[in-house]
């Protein structure tokens, strides 16, 4: 963003163009999606666009940004509850509010999803790996005596990564046969079975 809003109605253009911007990719598709189209959704100028933007990916960015602050609010506000509970129900717990999150703008995460590499939005799933390892971190050291010593930033990053890119493409492909329900079944029992065979014996 190349001027920062100060006022209150500058702060709803700029609301309303990143409102914008991810109601256009969701109906047009990335490649599709213009400035002026972002302009005319938002109900403003393309003059009163380039005011704050320079580009379709400041844009992009601005939505990646907002929807990442989001997620990682509601994330902050559910780790500790999760820390009072067991791996499994956790686990469950986090792959429920990334299944919620992604449906809550399903055509926008898909279509970032199958161009994740023209679109640069891989960001996200590090600042959430981040996230995660601090949790994952709070959590062994409130149960150390429970579980076997792990290493922390690997199991941090295969829960992350393995899950942001089977929900995500979950949305993106809607693969045949596949329920939403069946999958959340069937990752929380290969992310819990991992920590249940680390277990210490009693």
């Amino acid at each position: 963003m190349k001027k920062t809003p100060t006022q209150g109605r500058s702060r709803q253009t700029v609301d309303a163009l990143i409102e914008a911007t991810g109601r256009v990719i969701g109906e047009r598709g990335w490649p599709g999606a213009t400035t002026n189209h972002i302009a005319a959704r938002a109900g403003v100028s393309v003059g009163s666009l380039y005011q704050y933007f320079d580009s379709r990916d400041d844009l992009l960015a601005a939505l990646v940004e907002r929807e990442q602050r989001r997620f990682m609010e509601r994330l902050d506000a559910t780790i500790p509850t999760l820390l009072h509970g067991d791996a499994r129900s956790g686990i469950r717990k986090l792959l429920e509010i990334a299944f919620e999150e992604c449906q809550s703008e399903e055509a926008l995460f898909a279509e970032l999803t199958n161009h994740w590499r023209a679109t640069g939005t891989g960001e996200f799933a590090d600042t959430l790996d981040t996230h995660i390892l601090d949790a994952l971190r709070l959590f062994l050291g409130r149960f150390y005596d429970v579980y076997e010593p792990m290493d922390a930033p690997t199991v941090s990053f295969m829960l992350t990564n393995g899950a942001v890119t089977v929900i995500t493409r979950f949305f993106a492909v809607r693969p045949k046969g596949v329920s939403r329900d069946k999958l959340l079944d069937e990752l929380t029992e290969l992310y819990a079975g991992y920590f249940e065979r680390k277990l210490r014996p009693v």
